[in-house]
């Protein structure tokens, strides 16, 4: 018996052919589907972080202080000026007029220190070792301007002369921290900017940083060693509700939480490690609302309100009290009112009764030897 010899057909070599190709494709598809996916891009403005307000509440309540203004005033600054004492700079009084006296407050009372060389409102201080300077701000034309002006104090003027910024500038937020100081945002002649300028003592002021939005009237403050920006009036957007970190190394910005509603033109002050922002202007015109930010910085806690809602005013920390007041309220008028916060003190935990030895009937309680 022979033997049969195998022979593949043209017909089976094609189908087997086609048959492997599908298979092939479809193993392919089923492990190509299961790629890792790649990483997300590094961003370095983060988006905001909706930080909710907390059920507890900052105790306490504004009183009125035993010393006030000695005039009515708004858009004015406070600068410390050690020891025991701050200096109110600029502003506008009644009518609108600038005030053009530098005055010392202490708590015993207010005395006219000196004059501004260039009498000017709208613009804030800032504080270079005990080097105090006006910047810009808007004289009696309502001009702006980009002077930073030395302030007169104890009849002398501090130095260095005037130094310019590279456009005029006003409604901007400032902050100091030993021989550097921060200019954040403002108003332009044209619009507001979103530069945050940098000066450091016995160097020309620089645009160092940007804000991820142009702001008027922001609060801004170094704190914790960051440099933090809050709220503000943004043209295209409205009242802000942001609150920003700025390195002060990099100049990165960091969205870090929002304010429950937009604030701009509110004071704003470090006192007891906490951060305190007080009034201010809302979209529902002026506040009495307070916001407290502690050194955690994992919530904004409601603070006490103030006794009447106000805008432009200032806040500031004297002989270990936190004072606010100035300002415009509801009508439109400057007041020359300051309050004093007094926090809520905890009463003392009672201490339980010392039990009595109770003695039986007719028997005498033994004195202890």
């Amino acid at each position: 018996m022979s033997k049969r010899k195998f022979r593949l057909r043209p017909r089976f070599f094609v189908f087997s052919v086609i048959v492997l190709a599908a298979l092939s494709f479809a193993v392919a598809s089923l492990f190509g589907s299961f790629k890792p996916s790649a990483k997300p891009p590094h961003t370095s403005h983060p988006a905001p972080l909706h930080t909710p307000l907390i059920v507890s509440t900052i105790k306490g309540s504004f009183n009125p202080a035993s010393v006030n203004l000695p005039i009515p005033l708004t858009e004015f600054s406070v600068v410390a000026t050690p020891p025991g004492a701050v200096a109110l700079v600029g502003g506008y009084t009644k009518g609108r007029r600038i005030n053009p006296i530098v005055y010392t407050l202490t708590n015993t009372g207010v005395v006219a220190d000196g004059r501004m060389i260039s009498p000017h409102a709208n613009g804030n201080t800032i504080d270079l070792s005990g080097r105090v300077q006006y910047v810009g701000g808007i004289d009696a034309v309502d001009k702006p301007s980009s002077r930073i002006q030395p302030v007169s104090l104890n009849g002398s003027l501090s130095d260095p002369p005037n130094q310019w910024l590279r456009t005029p500038l006003s409604a901007m937020a400032t902050a100091s921290a030993g021989a550097t100081a921060y200019v954040v945002g403002g108003q332009t002649a044209k619009a507001s900017t979103d530069i945050i300028y940098r000066i450091r003592l016995g160097s020309h002021p620089k645009p160092w940083s940007r804000l991820p939005e142009a702001l008027s009237h922001p609060m801004a403050a170094v704190y914790r060693g960051m440099l933090w920006v809050i709220g503000g009036y943004s043209e295209a957007g409205g009242y802000s509700s942001a609150v920003y970190t700025v390195n002060l190394q990099s100049g990165q910005v960091t969205a870090v939480a929002q304010l429950p509603l937009g604030l701009a033109n509110g004071a704003i002050t470090e006192y007891h490690h906490d951060l305190w922002i007080l009034g201010g202007s809302t979209p529902s015109g002026e506040t009495a609302d307070t916001f407290v930010i502690l050194p955690s910085g994992s919530a904004i806690h409601p603070g006490p309100k103030l006794p009447q809602a106000v805008q432009a005013d200032s806040a500031f920390v004297l002989d270990g009290r936190l004072w606010v007041g100035g300002g415009t309220t509801a009508n439109g008028s400057p007041i020359a009112q300051l309050w004093q916060y007094r926090p809520q003190v905890k009463p003392a935990p009672r201490q339980p009764d010392k039990k009595k030895t109770a003695t039986a009937p007719g028997s005498v309680a033994r004195r202890p030897r």
